[in-house]
């Protein structure tokens, strides 16, 4: 799957907000072409019955005239920054262009030629082509991002991690992914309700967003565990940095809606991804750090080396 919005450049509330505005949009652009149709419509009305050419159809910015150039432009705010709506504007004034030539030669009663008829066909074509491809790579988008937290997905995560994989394999640096869990997470639920619940996932969410480095990612693995790659990081590093985190997370004021204020802490796993194996391999063994972490008595930090040395389980800021 290729993930055509950068993660690396991407942040918890800034997925929100991009997941939001593309379903959005997704709903927009379905009303949007069947504008376009109806406009296609009466282009052909047009040429057929003999109709007099209307100004607004063949002015040279008819391609901002018509309801879908409205609705386009009214998106630039909000979708402008994506690579594919840049595209789906260029193909839409690409076919009103042709269509514009066909509609002048009608209005000076000159013959339309076939090869004429056939470039307009061919870019209202290509046109239609463009939209279908734009919603299915915002569809793409939306469904590798959580979307109660915000952080990328599952979906997300193979290829993300495999395209790290790659880099260390060519740099000879090392990755090192991690697997947190939050502590006894099911008492928040339990006591406060589930709604309480999503809140403290959301802060914790944004919690690692603020303090992962513009290169860092964060997926969310399910339920309350979440996992952190962190590229050209040693593991004597990773685990340094985890332990900051572990110690500023238990310091950290989740306030929920009824007022009440929490404190949670988590335990994490670390290890080296092996650029050997697959990605799943590591991630097992991510895994079974956290596992070491919590059997060690939870707020802690397992570090698991790739060279078959047992774990080490640390609760300092190092």
């Amino acid at each position: 799957m290729t993930l055509e919005c950068n993660p690396l450049a991407q942040t918890q509330g800034s997925n929100l907000a991009f997941t939001q505005t593309a379903l959005t949009a997704l709903n927009e652009i379905d009303q949007a072409m069947s504008f376009h149709l109806q406009w296609l419509q009466e282009l052909h009305q047009t040429l057929i019955c003999q109709q007099p050419v209307d100004d607004v159809m063949a002015a040279e910015n008819g391609h901002l005239l018509c309801k879908f150039g409205q609705w386009y432009t009214r998106s630039e705010a909000t979708l402008g920054l994506h690579g594919g709506y840049l595209e789906l504007g260029a193909s839409h004034r690409a076919m009103h262009d042709q269509a514009r030539i066909i509609l002048q030669k009608h209005a000076r009663r000159e013959a339309i030629s076939l090869e004429d008829y056939a470039r307009f066909m061919d870019s209202a074509h290509a046109f239609r082509a463009e939209a279908h491809k734009y919603q299915a790579e915002l569809i793409n988008q939306v469904c590798v991002i959580d979307h109660l937290t915000g952080a990328w997905n599952r979906f997300a995560l193979s290829p993300r991690i495999n395209e790290e994989s790659e880099r260390a394999r060519r740099t000879g640096q090392t990755c090192c992914i991690s697997m947190l869990d939050l502590d006894n997470f099911k008492q928040v639920n339990d006591r406060y309700g589930h709604l309480a619940g999503d809140t403290a996932l959301q802060t914790v969410a944004r919690f690692l967003s603020a303090r992962m480095r513009k290169y860092d990612t964060v997926f969310r693995f399910g339920g309350e565990e979440f996992l952190i790659c962190l590229p050209n990081t040693s593991l004597l590093d990773a685990e340094a940095l985890l332990n900051r985190m572990r110690v500023e997370l238990s310091e950290t004021d989740i306030v929920l809606d009824s007022g009440d204020t929490l404190h949670l802490t988590a335990s994490f796993g670390v290890t080296p991804l092996n650029t050997l194996d697959t990605f799943e391999t590591s991630l097992d063994r991510a895994d079974h750090a956290l596992l070491c972490a919590k059997a060690q008595g939870r707020n802690c930090v397992c570090a698991w080396p790739m060279d078959g040395t047992c774990p080490s389980t640390s609760t300092s800021t190092l």
